[in-house]
C-alpha cells in the first residue's frame, strides 16, 4: 500500500484517526500536503471507474487517455465545476462546496483501499443516473473478497466538526432499516456486472434477496467517515 504520507491511529477497532504526516523538524510541509494530494490524484480513476473497469480501460487504451477520461468523468458533475471556479476565483469557499460528497467520497475511498484492503465494488461515478446526478444509495460499496466483508461507506466534510457527525448519525438512522437496505442492494445487484469480485459466491449470497437481512450484517463493516 501507498499511504506513506498519511498516518493511521486506531484509538480501538472501531474508532480511527488519519492526519497528514510530517516531521516537525522539517519545513517542508507543504511539500508534503503536495505528495498527499499526489496519492489522492493516483485514486481518482479506480474511484471514478472501479477497479475492474479501470483496468480494463488501462489495457485497452492505455493509462494516460484513462485519466484523462476519468477526470473529465468527474467534472462533467455540476457541482464539481462549481467549486473548481470557487476555489481558483475566491479567497473564500462556502460551506455548501466543501459539503460536496464527492471530496469526501474520494477520501473515504482512499482510506478504505489504502488501509483496510477493500477495492470498491461498484463506483457511484461511473453509474451515474444521468448527467449530473449521482447514484444514491451508500457514498461506498466495497469489499474485501479474502476477509468475506462488504464495506458500506457514509462521509461528511463540515467547517463544524459536531455538524458532520450529527450528519452521519442521520445517515445511520435512516439508512439502516430492512426496506433501505432491501433497495440498496438490488441497485448493487444491478450495477456489479462489471466487478470480478461480484462472482464470488458470498457476495452473490449476500446480495440474494431471499438471505435475511441478520446473515447480510454479519459481513457488513459500515464506515462513517467525518471531516
Amino acid at each position: 500500500m501507498s499511504h506513506k504520507h498519511s498516518n493511521n491511529i486506531e484509538i480501538n477497532n472501531k474508532l480511527h484517526i488519519y492526519y497528514i504526516s510530517f516531521d516537525l523538524l522539517d519545513s517542508g510541509y507543504g511539500q508534503v500536503k503536495d505528495k498527499f494530494y499526489d496519492e489522492l490524484f493516483d485514486d481518482i480513476p479506480a474511484f471514478a471507474f472501479g477497479t475492474d473497469v479501470m483496468n480494463e480501460k488501462k489495457d485497452k487504451i492505455g493509462l494516460v487517455p484513462t485519466v484523462r477520461e476519468a477526470m473529465k468523468k468527474l467534472y462533467t458533475i455540476k457541482e464539481i465545476q462549481e467549486a473548481s471556479r470557487e476555489y481558483l476565483n475566491s479567497n473564500s469557499t462556502e460551506d455548501k462546496y466543501i459539503k460536496r460528497g464527492e471530496f469526501g467520497e474520494l477520501l473515504l475511498y482512499h482510506l478504505l483501499h489504502e488501509y483496510f484492503r477493500a477495492d470498491a465494488l461498484i463506483s457511484k461515478i461511473y453509474f451515474k443516473d444521468s448527467v449530473g446526478s449521482v447514484a444514491h444509495g451508500f457514498d461506498a460499496v466495497h469489499v474485501d473478497v479474502k476477509e468475506k466483508i462488504i464495506w458500506l461507506g457514509e462521509s461528511k466534510l463540515y467547517k463544524n466538526p459536531k455538524t458532520a457527525i450529527d450528519e452521519l448519525a442521520k445517515d445511520v438512522e435512516n439508512h439502516f432499516n430492512v426496506n433501505f437496505l432491501d433497495s440498496e442492494f438490488q441497485i448493487i445487484t444491478n450495477r456489479i456486472h462489471d466487478s470480478k469480485a461480484a462472482c464470488d459466491d458470498f457476495i452473490l449470497e449476500l446480495l440474494d434477496p431471499n438471505t435475511k437481512i441478520l446473515r447480510k450484517l454479519a459481513n457488513i463493516n459500515v464506515c462513517l467517515f467525518a471531516a
